[in-house]
């Protein structure tokens, strides 16, 4: 799929990858080329802010760097789909694109979705609506708790 030149995002990325090689542990980018399978004229293009990786690229770069794909699909401005973390326990809507956050309760009431590809229907939307305003409300609890035990330390 192409993408229309962002010159920032392009410079931004390449700045990005430059850390991310350097935090992998390579001592070059010619080592980066050769482990991830990408001729070095490619990843020389792109750390000189040239060019954008396309995706099989980042395919080739997200193990070699020890990052997820979406990870660095991300960091290069591609979309990334919605997707639910069981370890943070966090549902997870990220756009390159976006200015700012959407409304979780919007995209449940307007859009299709799927979780671990089976498709959510009406009434889990409503259960998993459900759960996200009871823990949103728990935590605001806790945080007025600690603001009122904070204030009354003060005095």
């Amino acid at each position: 799929m192409a993408y229309p030149r962002n010159f920032k995002r392009i410079e931004e990325f390449s700045k990005w990858l430059r850390k991310a090689i350097d935090d992998a542990g390579f001592p070059s980018a010619r080592q980066f080329s050769l482990s991830a399978g990408i001729k070095e004229s490619t990843t020389s293009r792109i750390l000189n802010a040239k060019t954008l990786p396309d995706e099989e690229t980042i395919k080739k770069m997200s193990p070699a760097l020890q990052k997820p794909v979406d990870e660095v699909m991300l960091a290069a401005g591609y979309p990334v789909s919605v997707s639910f973390s069981a370890d943070t326990r966090q549902i997870v809507v990220e756009s390159p694109e976006q200015k700012k956050p959407q409304d979780l309760k919007k995209i449940l009431e307007q859009h299709e979705i799927m979780f671990d590809g089976v498709p959510v229907d009406e009434e889990a939307k409503a259960d998993i609506l459900h759960v996200v305003e009871f823990e949103l409300y728990k935590r605001a609890k806790e945080m007025n708790k600690r603001k009122k035990a904070k204030d009354g330390e003060a005095k």
